[in-house]
C-alpha cells in the first residue's frame, strides 16, 4: 500500500469526520440539547459509527448471517444514539430522533452532490492489468478526471471495452496514438470524430469510439494492497 494512498484516505476520512461532527453539534446546538460539547458530539458520531460498522464487517466474512448483520448494522447505531443521548445529554427518544432525523435529512444533499461527482466529475479506479507499465501498474488506485473532453495524441485515456475472458466490459488505460482524420499503419480513423485510435500496448493498437473513453488519470495513488 502507497504512502500516497494513505495519506489521501486519512485526508478524506477526516474530513468526512469533522463534517459529520460538526453537522451533529450543530444540531444538538440548534434543538438546544442540554449539555452538547463539541467533543460529546464527537464520541457519539464515533461510537454509533463503530457499532454499525462492527456489524458490517461481521457481514461480510460471515455469510450465513450476511442479512441479519446487515438489518443490525441499521439497528444498533440507533440503540447505541439512543444510550448515549441519554447518558450524557438527558434528552427524551423523541428529542434524540429528532436529532438524527434532521442529520440524515442534511446529509442527502450531500449524498446527492457526490453521487453527482463520482458519475460525472471524478472516478477512482483500481488498476487490473498492466497495459501502460511501468508508469501505471496493477493494483494502483488512480483518479480519473471525467470532465476534460478533449483528447490529444500521446494523452492517457481510461476506456471501457468488450472483457476478452468473460462478458462485459473492463476498464483500460491506453494512449491516444491517432485522432480522427489521421493515418495510423494505413488505416483510416474515422472522420466523424466518433472514435481515436489507441495503443494499448506496444506494437498493437485499435480504434476505440470516444464514448467509450471514461476520462484521463488525474492523480496516481499506487498500489493499495487490496
Amino acid at each position: 500500500m502507497s504512502i500516497a494512498f494513505i495519506i489521501f484516505a486519512i485526508i478524506v476520512l477526516t474530513v468526512s469526520t469533522l463534517v459529520a461532527v460538526s453537522i451533529l453539534y450543530g444540531v444538538n446546538g440548534l434543538l438546544k440539547i442540554r449539555g452538547n460539547t463539541f467533543k460529546l458530539s464527537a464520541l457519539v458520531f464515533f461510537l454509533t459509527t463503530l457499532s454499525g460498522l462492527i456489524f458490517s464487517i461481521i457481514g461480510i466474512f460471515v455469510t450465513d448471517i450476511r442479512g441479519a448483520c446487515g438489518l443490525l448494522s441499521l439497528l444498533i447505531p440507533w440503540a447505541v444514539g439512543y444510550y448515549l443521548y441519554r447518558h450524557y445529554f438527558q434528552t427524551s427518544i423523541g428529542r434524540f430522533l429528532a436529532v438524527f432525523c434532521i442529520c440524515y435529512l442534511i446529509t442527502i444533499p450531500f449524498l446527492i452532490v457526490a453521487v453527482f461527482v463520482r458519475a460525472n466529475v471524478l472516478q477512482p479506479i483500481m488498476l487490473t492489468g498492466t497495459t501502460m507499465a511501468p508508469q501505471f501498474s496493477r493494483g494502483d488506485y488512480i483518479l480519473v478526471e471525467m470532465w476534460d473532453r478533449g483528447f490529444n495524441k500521446g494523452d492517457v485515456v481510461l476506456a471501457s471495452i468488450p472483457c476478452t475472458n468473460s462478458s462485459g466490459n473492463c476498464f483500460a488505460l491506453m494512449r491516444v496514438s491517432a485522432m480522427p482524420g489521421d493515418i495510423t499503419n494505413g488505416l483510416k480513423v474515422a472522420d466523424d470524430e466518433r472514435s481515436l485510435s489507441v495503443d494499448a500496448i506496444p506494437e498493437k493498437s485499435a480504434t476505440v469510439n470516444v464514448k467509450a473513453i471514461i476520462g484521463k488519470p488525474l492523480l496516481n495513488l499506487g498500489q493499495t494492497g487490496i
